[in-house]
């Protein structure tokens, strides 16, 4: 069996849909729809990574569960690591990125908040001052103009 045709029925037998192993192995659901339609090959890490999550050996899943004869026998190693479980797993990426792009925006906002408080005309600002009241150099005031209106 091909790799794309093993990986397409070991997530079925898990009973995972694309977006869900996408979720879980931190991929875009292209991604995933890719390595089953033999587009693409996943990644060493990612392969390791299914191996893990399915619970199938590396070497099964990638040569479709066909023994190599050559095996040799190896001491057994213990796992380094779970996959990532429902709860315990970090956001995606395009999760971090939508959640800083509407902190920046509050931000903004905030700052614009401020800078038009600051900007603000005073009531102090509005108030009416007479040329009487003005202190500081006399002006001159230019007598009116006045046009004659005989006709």
């Amino acid at each position: 069996m091909k790799l794309e045709e093993q990986l397409r029925t070991l997530r079925q037998e898990k009973g995972l849909s694309q977006a869900e192993l996408a979720e879980l192995m931190d991929v875009s659901r292209q991604a995933v729809s890719r390595w089953e339609t033999g587009a693409v090959v996943p990644a060493t890490e990612n392969l390791v990574r299914l191996s893990k999550l399915y619970d199938v050996p590396l070497d099964e899943m990638v040569h479709g569960g066909i023994a190599v004869a050559e095996e040799q026998e190896l001491p057994e190693q213990p796992e380094t690591a779970e996959p990532p479980r429902q709860a315990e797993r970090r956001p995606g990426r395009r999760k971090i990125a939508a959640w800083a792009a509407a902190i920046l925006c509050l931000l903004a906002l905030a700052a614009g908040i401020c800078i038009g408080y600051i900007a603000a005309p005073k009531e102090e600002d509005n108030k009416i001052i007479l040329m009487e009241d003005m202190k500081g150099e006399e002006v001159e005031r230019e007598p009116r103009i006045t046009f004659a209106t005989d006709w």
